[in-house]
């Protein structure tokens, strides 16, 4: 794998065309179930209530695909100024590995978890109010079988909560590297900053890994499956007494020794790429501390 391998740029143009696409579908999905007509026919008002139900989430994926088309073309056409600005030099290629403090991915995926989840549950109650009102006197069984669907959506939405709450309890912790880039035969060593008072029940644990991911596209499927192989790993344990707390925030000590063996980041193209994460969790009351962190590692020349 070639670390300077050029990868695809996205198209702004092409992504808002398959925004407003995604919604002229939702439109059009709710058209057609209105052209069914409101009769007491358990399937049929089912099928009128799945259309209405998902083309509301197409119009609501619409516009989250136009938010994402527009983040990702500012985000490359940043790291390509980088790259021009410092060739031959790709731990310096992505704006938040400029030597400042590194954000964690939790909001990111705080992020999707709630758009994941504002779109099933328009999908799912929808689906199960229009069973339920499917029949003009529905039976138990049917009752029952409508409430699944709330019921479902309500479980996804306590999941996404629980993240959403960590980040109000904890605030947005941040990774600040004392040097950049971690060396490859060297060590990654830095601070763990986070803006709240972590208060241990247990030991933290924290884990440096080097993960192969690839993006494969199944024989006769259009599906595309990731996978993810871990190619190095080490872990540390820290106690009460190297926790390092004060009021209302926290720091944590990172140093790990990296063997000369490994291998760099790097990214091939769109489908596959190798990367480092850092990741501590922690017992604490209530919600869990939990970060993680995508940290450049490098061969250097020192």
């Amino acid at each position: 794998m070639d670390e300077t391998a050029p990868v695809t740029v996205p198209n702004k143009a092409a992504g808002y065309f398959f925004a407003v696409f995604l919604g002229a579908c939702g439109v059009g999905l709710i058209v057609a179930a209105d052209t069914i007509a409101p009769v007491p026919d358990l399937i049929l008002q089912t099928v009128r209530g799945g259309l209405v139900a998902l083309g509301g989430v197409f119009i609501y994926w619409g516009f989250a695909y136009a938010r994402f088309a527009r983040r990702e073309f500012d985000r490359f056409m940043a790291a390509f100024q980088l790259e021009q600005d410092y060739p031959g030099q790709p731990w310096k290629w992505r704006p938040e590995w400029d030597g400042r403090a590194i954000p964690s991915l939790n909001r990111a995926e705080s992020r999707f978890r709630v758009k994941f989840t504002i779109g099933a549950n328009i999908f799912l109650w929808a689906f199960g109010w229009g069973l339920w009102r499917s029949h003009p006197d529905p039976v138990l069984p049917l009752t029952l079988f409508a409430a699944f669907f709330p019921l479902l959506g309500l479980g996804l939405a306590w999941h996404a909560a629980y993240h959403v709450i960590r980040g109000w309890k904890f605030g947005d912790a941040r990774f600040l590297p004392s040097t950049v880039p971690g060396a490859i035969g060297g060590y990654l060593r830095g601070t763990i900053l986070v803006p709240a008072r972590v208060d241990l029940q247990d030991d933290a644990l924290i884990t440096l890994q080097c993960i192969h991911r690839v993006s494969e596209r199944l024989a006769g499927d259009r599906q595309h499956v990731i996978r993810e192989k871990i190619q190095w790993e080490r872990s540390k344990r820290l106690n009460r007494e190297e926790w390092n707390t004060a009021a209302g925030r926290t720091e944590i000590r990172v140093e790990f020794a990296i063997d000369p063996d490994c291998p760099p980041t790097e990214v091939t193209d769109d489908f596959e790429r190798l990367f480092w994460k850092l990741a501590v969790k922690a017992r604490t009351r209530g919600v869990d501390f939990a970060a993680e962190f995508e940290v450049p590692v490098f061969r250097t020349e020192s």
